[in-house]
């Protein structure tokens, strides 16, 4: 089976991450062959996240962000990785978030691929999509 994943921004990137741990489970590891991550602005962390200023902050508090169900704390995590020195209470800029997607996004391609998943990104908008049965 191929999924087709319509937006490159936060919910799409939560997506492909959550299918690139069914791809390395020993129990779905074959049932999707193929993904295809569609994005119009071209992976730039969709309309929320692509400014560029750091005076643009995150309205969540920073302990609130991550795309991991069940681990609150995978973007502090990420964070401190970079170097950064963050409370959980921070609202950081929301050019951080996109580098924290972006990241999230490299990984679960990534593991995939490492599953034998192929995954294509097209910078391209979606208008309509026919629905195999």
């Amino acid at each position: 089976m191929i999924i087709s994943i319509i937006g490159g921004g936060a919910t799409g990137i939560t997506m492909l991450r959550h299918l690139a741990e069914l791809a390395g489970s020993t129990r779905y590891r074959n049932l999707v062959t193929a993904i295809r991550l569609f994005d119009k602005s071209g992976f730039d962390g969709g309309v929320a996240y692509r400014t560029a200023s750091d005076q643009h902050l995150l309205n969540m508090k920073a302990s609130k962000m991550s795309i991991r169900v069940g681990d609150a704390d995978d973007f502090l995590r990420w964070t401190e990785r970079h170097g950064m020195q963050v409370d959980g209470n921070d609202h950081l800029p929301r050019r951080l978030y996109r580098n924290y997607l972006h990241d999230v996004r490299r990984n679960a391609i990534d593991r995939c691929c490492a599953a034998g998943m192929s995954v294509h990104l097209d910078h391209a908008e979606v208008v309509r999509a026919p629905l195999e049965r």
